[in-house]
């Protein structure tokens, strides 16, 4: 597989911000609740043209997002990103983290790695941990009661 860094300034050859008016309720399929993601081909708009990804993630609207180690700066519950010209048929591998802090104090970090080809968009939800995160907080409550 191959990676290819993926840039969140502004520029050729870099991620770009796209448009976030589109709201759609993308995160209730079965693939997102289990891997906290889904990948999918879509049709080129000018937006979006053929041979780019485009990575579409919900967060809570004060969480900081980073791709590939970038912080991005944009805001909102639902932000949207586009790829340079990737190549077409090859895989990369893009990691998309977000971080923020509950009402009671807790700092959340949840992360995805993304395996995309040239033409894929990607719903990442990082607001809600996958089936995985679950099973391992379940896990590590007890420890935590018992240390109490």
């Amino acid at each position: 597989m191959q990676g290819r860094r993926l840039q969140v300034r502004r520029g050729r050859g870099q991620m770009v911000l796209a448009s976030t008016q589109q709201t759609q309720p993308i995160m209730q399929q079965p693939m997102i609740q289990q891997t906290g993601y889904r990948v999918y081909y879509r049709v080129p708009t000018p937006d979006a043209p053929a041979g780019t990804v485009l990575l579409n993630v919900r967060v809570p609207s004060e969480a900081q997002i980073w791709i590939d180690g970038d912080k991005t700066q944009q805001s909102g519950s639902f932000r949207r990103f586009l790829s340079p010209q990737l190549d077409q048929g090859k895989s990369y591998v893009y990691t998309i983290k977000g971080e923020w802090q509950q009402q009671n104090g807790q700092k959340i970090t949840r992360t995805r790695k993304v395996t995309v080809r040239a033409g894929e968009a990607v719903d990442i939800d990082l607001g809600r941990p996958t089936q995985q995160e679950l099973q391992q907080q379940q896990q590590q409550q007890p420890q935590q009661d018992q240390d109490r």
